[in-house]
């Protein structure tokens, strides 16, 4: 970001700070994503993008059954309004998907040479690769059954996507799921997010996912800039606590004390962010309605447009 963008963003975030509603209040830590003390259920998982031009985020156990999803710019915000996909199979999510974007008229039997670009992550290679040809046979099933036959690929990321991942050492899927873990879970640092696993990534976007989708797609990068300068407050800190807290363990010596101060660290970060939160899920709302009524037009345009090519045909 440029020292202009930063500078208008701090006043922004003041702004803001000062701003705080009484109904702010109602934010608990664990809606707004702060970590529990009890330890979540670790599950073996898969992470898939697809790509029509909606693009859309699924997550998939070692049943093939979907345990999240989300959207992952405008058009699927679009197509998410409609789907509820969580405890489906992976077959009928992505049908529902398809479904859902011809129905929208993103893609038809018209549209040329129409490729379809997932990716896939995942701890175990089994699952992985069990993942990515469900997907591609799915995808392809689905759209035959629309009379439309489509070509799969691994995912193109832009240049920029795949410089900003080869900073970090990670790959580009894998950075855009560092990204989805941050929006659902308020306190989680840059630099914790780097430090987790793949499993340990996929289970955070998992534990977070409902945090996540309360915040739009196309406002996530903007969200998580204005995050970083409040957590920026706080970032030197709660390092230096993990620190305390990784020798005293090594030293054999008790930790209650440090991890106390730690949570209240936390704490006081993601009270903090509730400002920060509480707007760009107004944001989400606000956005989401225009998205639905562009939905709306779209799905009655297309409904039309079959309507005349039937009678046209039946001449």
């Amino acid at each position: 970001m440029t020292s202009e963008r930063i500078t208008m963003m701090k006043k922004k975030l003041l702004w803001k700070m000062t701003s705080i509603v009484p109904a702010l209040i109602l934010f608990s830590a664990c809606d707004i994503g702060i970590s529990q003390t009890s330890e979540p259920v670790i599950e073996t998982l898969a992470y898939a993008s697809v790509s029509i031009n909606p693009s859309i985020a699924v997550m998939v156990n070692e049943q093939n059954t979907i345990r999240t999803a989300h959207a992952l710019n405008g058009d699927g915000e679009m197509i998410m309004l409609q789907l509820q996909l969580e405890g489906k199979s992976l077959e009928e999510g992505i049908e529902e998907i398809v479904d859902e974007s011809v129905a929208l008229d993103f893609i038809d039997e018209e549209t040329p040479d129409p490729t379809i670009e997932t990716d896939v992550l995942s701890d175990k290679t089994m699952l992985k690769t069990q993942t990515e040809t469900n997907l591609a046979t799915h995808l392809q099933n689905a759209f035959a059954a629309k009379n439309i036959q489509v070509q799969t690929q691994t995912r193109t990321y832009l240049q920029s996507e795949i410089d900003e991942a080869a900073m970090l050492e990670v790959t580009p899927l894998q950075l855009q799921l560092m990204k989805k873990a941050m929006i659902g879970n308020a306190d989680l640092l840059e630099e914790e997010a780097l430090e987790l696993d793949v499993i340990g990534l996929l289970n955070k976007v998992k534990n977070g996912a409902n945090n996540l989708n309360k915040i739009a797609a196309t406002l996530g990068q903007d969200f998580l800039d204005e995050r970083k300068l409040i957590q920026d407050q706080y970032r030197e800190q709660i390092l230096d606590l993990k620190e305390q807290i990784k020798v005293a363990i090594e030293n054999g010596s008790p930790t209650d004390d440090l991890e106390a101060s730690l949570s209240q660290l936390r704490s006081e970060m993601v009270d903090a962010l509730q400002a920060l939160i509480a707007e760009y899920r107004q944001q989400t709302t606000n956005a989401r309605e225009q998205w639905r009524q562009e939905a709306d037009n779209r799905r009655q345009n297309n409904s039309s447009t079959s309507s005349t090519s039937e009678e046209s045909s039946a001449i």
